[in-house]
Formats: C-alpha cells, sequence, structure tokens
C-alpha cells in the first residue's frame, strides 16, 4: 500500500529538535520527492484506483522538487552538528541521491549500502539499476562492489499477485519475502546501533514503516533508540 506517496505538496523536511538529533544514535529518513510520486498524485492516477497501470518509471529518480527537500534537509543536519558513524542506504537511486544531498559535508565516518532496506517491490520504480550503473553515478565511498547485478527482489511467479487489480510490469514481493527481509534488515540495524555512535538510515515508506510503524513524508527525519527496535516488523496495513 503506497499511502505515504500521495502527498502533492508535501511540508517542509522535518528533523525534529537539534538536541535529539545530534544526540541520537539512530537516524531514520525517508527519500525526497520522486517522479513516481508525481505520477500517483495525479487524479486517477493513484496506486489502487480502478483501472491503475504501472507507467514504468523504473528506478525512479528525485524530482528538482525532492532534491530541494534533500539539500533543505542537509542544512538542518548541519544545524543540528549530527556526526555519523555509519549512514546506511537502500541502493535505490531516490534513496541514494538523497543520502549523498542531505549529508554533504555531515561528517559521516562510514557509508554502506544494502539491499535489506530496498522499498519493497510495489512498482517499476521499486525495480534496481545494475551496478555498473550505479557505480556510474555514486561515489566508491558507497562500496557498491559489494552489490551483486540483480541485487532488487526478482521475480517470483509462483507466489500469486497480492496487490489491487491493476496494469502491472514486475512482479510484486510477497509478504513472506518483504516481512523476513525486514527481520533481518531490523537485526542488521540493532547489530550496528546502540554501540555509543550513530547510525543514519535512508529508505523507503513502506520499509520505514515496517521498521517503526510510522508513515513518513518525503524527506522526513526521525530519530529512534536502537532499544525501540523490535524483533518483528510492523504489518503495512492494506
Amino acid at each position: 500500500m503506497l499511502v505515504g506517496v500521495l502527498l502533492w505538496n508535501p511540508p517542509r523536511p522535518r528533523v525534529g529538535r537539534p538536541t535529539a538529533v545530534a544526540t541520537a544514535d539512530l537516524i531514520v529518513i525517508r527519500h525526497g520527492r520522486t517522479f513516481m510520486n508525481d505520477h500517483l498524485a495525479q487524479p486517477g492516477k493513484e496506486w489502487g484506483t480502478p483501472g491503475f497501470v504501472d507507467p514504468g518509471l523504473w528506478d525512479t529518480s528525485l524530482t528538482p522538487a525532492g532534491e530541494d527537500q534533500a539539500r533543505v534537509l542537509n542544512e538542518q543536519l548541519k544545524l543540528a552538528g549530527v556526526h555519523i558513524d555509519l549512514l546506511v542506504a537502500s541502493p535505490l537511486r531516490r534513496a541514494l541521491q538523497t543520502a549523498d544531498i542531505a549529508f554533504a559535508d555531515v561528517r559521516c565516518h562510514a557509508r554502506e549500502v544494502t539491499p535489506l532496506a530496498a522499498e519493497r517491490c510495489f512498482l517499476s520504480s521499486d525495480v534496481g539499476s545494475p551496478l555498473d550503473e550505479l557505480k556510474r553515478r555514486h561515489g566508491p565511498e558507497w562500496g557498491l562492489d559489494s552489490l551483486s547485478d540483480g541485487w532488487w527482489y526478482q521475480a517470483d511467479d509462483s507466489q500469486g499477485e497480492w496487490r489491487p487489480p491493476g496494469e502491472y510490469l514486475y512482479a510484486g514481493e510477497p509478504d513472506t519475502a518483504f516481512y523476513s527481509r525486514m527481520r533481518r534488515l531490523l537485526a542488521y540495524l540493532r547489530s550496528k546501533a546502540g554501540g555509543g555512535g550513530c547510525v543514519a538510515l535512508v529508505a523507503h515508506w513502506g520499509v520505514i514503516y515496517a521498521l517503526t510503524g510510522r508513515s513518513l513524508q518525503n524527506a522526513e527525519c526521525i530519530t529512534l533508540a536502537s532499544t525501540e527496535l523490535t524483533a518483528e516488523p510492523f504489518r503495512i496495513p492494506d
């Protein structure tokens, strides 16, 4: 369910109180606005509407407005004086773009991409780009060689269709696969956060909902204590 992408004019990105952000051990950020967000916000083209058609915006990128959101977030993070020990991002283009812009000139000791943080495969926008293409767009500090080609969800037609009636271009990631991945992501984050430093995650609406039970707007930033991470993910509402 793509509830989080239906806002036409999302408000200014929010990072909460600067002191809370600066002292957090886990910062979670949703990517900025994308061309798929814009498409789905048009009347009659929303997710789940009768006659829904996937527009084929593969691995969608940020719009100019989304890039502006990430720049505003960058200003707020610098103002908060955060120091990131590990910046983690989904390998999908919109998350990496947001991370690159939002954390420019922010102190980050290390960066890492993980397919565990990729969005649930709802639409073409959630199918990733090949490794060579990612390496042309993003710097070596991301360690992209850790990825394999075809790192995104690989279609399995045996699972059946769980999405609302419509015309889709790629198989959707079923509950069993997605929530299994979210359990592994929760365990990964618990292993990285809470050791006295700060971990930041740039990910997606569905992933963040599964981790926190909260629906974030584009470029919204929240803080959590690592002890708040549960073993079981929250279920995305139907």
